[in-house]
């Protein structure tokens, strides 16, 4: 915890505090008078950098946004007029207690793990418009200060009900010599390496001094992730350690190629219910206090790319530490050797080894650091029969599952990915690099955090699953500031939240960025790899692009009811590209939350089933895209079930689209579809439009539907919004005049209730004007 980082140090006589200046390597502990620059001469002489370096600055605090939004002034609020079409309010939209009493699941719902977020948001759907807002401005306000990964640690676990304790950790060291000796040798005693104050202080040669005093606190702080999860462990005890190791090394088993975090009978053993349940937040004060070291270093840093003369190789028990100058390098030696710590002052590198992974048992953290350079960030590949096919790279040592189900199985977390631990890749210089993995990779966390930070440049991200932000039990992201970038999966992926867990993919700037999640329709090019029961052999289980999923019991055979966690997709700007199959792009399942994001841009959007703010079974999803940008949702027209705006089986699906002149096509269940108690709703505001729907369960459709038909006392809900310009309305089987500048009802229309139940409110309002009062932010 914080105040570990300097106690241990303050304990040895190691610390100098803050005020400690360095006088260019005489061994003059002296502090500076005011006036000092720090190099310990009043002159101006360039004896020497501030030790500590003062690289803070206080940020401007994040205020969210007003909620809920009103009506512009002098403008018509067009939802409260569409509400009230279908004898609606703002207050009564949503679920009441008497809806829930209805529902199905009622007994096993909203379990120990249900994030506090969830009900205030899901059960008065307009309120989720705020949500999305909020998320939105804590990522762009993170993207904006000076303190951007430990800005984002701190708003995930608040989101986890896990709050860090936020603030300035007091990173302390002595300033004379070599600074980085100290910070170095305590880490490695902390990873149970034997090595003495001496070699470790010889090792160091002419590493220069500014260097050493960026990375003295960084080390300082990855000393304590080190004690802490240390400490965790022993409190588990002797058997039951063994037990709970060996559920987090299969932390990832075969169930319909799903995620869980339990045995193959669902039967928890204490220890991991233990850990499940808290013990492992204390990890996210200590990555905190990581990522602030790292905020701070970052501009010395960056300065520092290119720096030569040095080369440290240390071996522990708990993985090896690595310091090298900024030649070009090339990293192979074997995969399975642990790595607690390596960074690389720049030059074009090569990695082969599972640099930034919590990997072994015995391994508790990871970081990688790389200051520049055109990098490739990879593995040593297998002959691999099935590889080149679809999206597919080849395996690594762990092959694939078999030949009927050519699924990876590798068990290596990569490029910023940690089981049980803290492990961060942070790759600075704005050159283009390429991440290639398999599994828990760039961005993962089961139990722990992992993040993959990349400050610019064109980047090319390719994983099969669990990777690109991804999480359970934990907090993974991946942060792109910047460029055309390329992110290439197949599931569970690009803003994946498992069960309490929060993960983000961020892509900051405005570059032309491309998300595939690779559909898996044959005569389309696709490889149906990760079976979707949906889709049987024409498509995959995606779960990416910002995807919220939990455990629901019966869908596993035994009764292990788990609620959903977080998965968030934030795109700063630009014109972006997503491709996906089967739950995406923004969706949830069973009460967790899905939040796609997307600040402007012409942008195209092309997928199956439940996607595009499309969720299932007690979910929120929600996709908003700002920006006047020329919007494409469709064209392909792949899709064939519930999306575009709407909620399936007490579901919320929310979609707002602001200006641009935009294209959709929507199938059954699509565009503001309220089916089986879920909600639907659907705003575009402003832009000359065109609509297109191969069936009339589209637009503003409520339906309670036969299979929910018991349940017909609870509310089905469905609006659909459009705010301004000259719109087109297409639909096969038209039995209603869907048109510019007009209102509409639909409901019922099926076998059992062709004119519907007084529950079924479903509205489409087209206006020539007005607020909307839903905007994306």
């Amino acid at each position: 915890m914080r105040w570990g980082l300097v106690a241990a140090l303050l304990g040895a006589g190691w610390a100098c505090g803050c005020s400690c200046g360095d006088d260019g390597g005489t061994g003059d502990d002296t502090a500076p008078d005011a006036g000092d620059d720090g190099g310990g001469d009043d002159a101006g002489s360039d004896a020497g950098p501030t030790c500590p370096p003062d690289l803070h600055v206080d940020d401007v605090p994040f205020v969210p946004p007003d909620c809920p939004q009103e009506a512009a002034a002098g403008q018509a609020d067009r939802l409260e007029e569409a509400l009230g079409i279908v004898d609606l309010t703002r207050a009564d939209f949503g679920w009441s207690e008497t809806d829930w009493a209805e529902a199905s699941y009622r007994s096993v719902l909203f379990d120990e793990f249900v994030l506090s977020e969830f009900r205030p948001n899901h059960d008065a759907p307009v309120r989720s418009a705020c949500h999305a807002a909020e998320i939105t401005g804590e990522i762009d306000h993170a993207l904006g200060s000076t303190h951007l990964l430990s800005r984002l640690i701190a708003e995930a676990s608040a989101h986890l009900d896990l709050p860090v304790e936020e603030g300035e950790p007091v990173f302390e060291y002595a300033c004379d010599g070599n600074p980085l000796a100290a910070p170095l040798h305590g880490l490695l005693t902390a990873l149970t390496g034997t090595q003495t104050l001496e070699e470790v202080t010889a090792a160091l040669g002419s590493m220069p001094l500014e260097l050493q005093t960026a990375l003295a606190p960084v080390l300082l702080a990855l000393t304590a992730c080190v004690e802490t999860r240390a400490r965790l462990w022993t409190t588990f005890g002797e058997e039951p350690s063994v037990q709970l190791g060996g559920a987090i090394t299969s932390i990832l088993y075969f169930s319909g190629a799903r995620f869980a975090f339990h045995d193959a009978r669902g039967d928890d053993t204490p220890a991991v219910l233990e850990l499940k349940r808290a013990v492992y937040a204390d990890l996210y004060d200590d990555a905190y206090d990581l990522a602030v070291a790292l905020d701070h270093a970052r501009p010395v840093l960056r300065a520092q790319a290119g720096a030569t003369g040095f080369d440290v190789d240390f071996d522990t028990p708990g993985g090896k530490v690595i310091l090298r100058d900024g030649a070009d390098h090339v990293y192979d030696f074997d995969e399975r050797t642990p790595i607690a710590l390596l960074v690389d002052s720049g030059g074009d590198d090569r990695y082969l080894v599972p640099v930034a992974g919590v990997n072994a048992l015995e391994q508790s953290v990871s970081l990688g650091i790389d200051l520049g350079g055109q990098d490739f960030y990879g593995y040593a590949e297998s002959d691999d029969p099935w590889a080149d096919v679809g999206h597919r790279i080849p395996a690594d040592y762990y092959g694939r599952y078999s030949a009927a189900e050519p699924l990876s199985v590798s068990e290596v977390n990569r490029q910023g990915a940690a089981r049980f631990g803290v492990a961060i890749l942070e790759d600075l210089g704005g050159a283009n690099d390429e991440y290639r993995s398999l599994r828990m990779s760039q961005g993962f966390a089961a139990v722990g955090v992992g993040i993959l930070h990349d400050d610019g440049g064109n980047e090319t991200y390719t994983a099969e699953a669990g990777s690109q932000g991804s999480a359970m039990f934990g907090i993974g992201m991946l942060v792109d500031e910047g460029g055309d970038d390329r992110y290439v999966g197949y599931h569970a992926s690009q803003g994946f939240g498992y069960t309490k867990g929060a993960a983000w993919l961020v892509d900051g700037g405005d570059g032309a960025d491309e998300y595939v999640c690779d559909h898996g329709i044959p005569e389309e090019g696709g490889d149906p790899l990760y079976y979707s029961p949906q889709r049987p052999g024409t498509g995959n289980s995606s779960m990416c692009q910002a995807a919220g999923d939990g455990l629901r019991g019966d869908s596993i055979g035994p009764g292990v009811w788990w609620s959903g966690g977080l998965g968030v997709l934030r795109d700063v700007g630009g014109d972006d590209y997503y491709e996906a199959s089967v739950f995406a792009q923004a969706t949830a399942y069973w009460s967790g939350i899905g939040l796609l994001s997307d600040g402007g841009g012409a942008d195209r959007y092309e997928a199956i089933w439940y996607v595009q703010a499309g969720s299932a079974h007690y979910a929120t999803a929600i996709l908003v895209d700002s920006g006047d940008g020329d919007d494409v949702f469709n064209d392909n027209e792949w899709t064939v079930g519930v999306g575009v705006g709407s909620g399936h089986d007490y579901s919320v699906g929310l979609l707002i689209n602001e200006g641009g002149n935009d294209r959709y096509f929507a199938s059954g269940n699509g565009a503001a579809t309220g089916n089986c108690n879920g909600i639907g709703i659907f705003v575009d505001n402003g832009g000359d439009d065109e609509y297109r729907s191969n069936t009339t369960w589209s637009y503003g459709h409520a339906h309670i539907s036969t299979e929910c038909e018991a349940r017909s006392d609870a509310i089905t809900d469905a609006v659909f919004i459009d705010v301004g310009g000259d719109d087109s309305y297409a639909r096969a089987g038209e039995t209603l005049t869907l048109d510019d500048d007009v209102s509409w009802t639909q409901k019922g229309s099926y076998a059992g209730a062709p004119e519907g139940y007084p529950t079924e409110h479903g509205v489409g309002l087209d206006a020539p004007d007005g607020d909307s009062t839903l905007h994306a932010p």
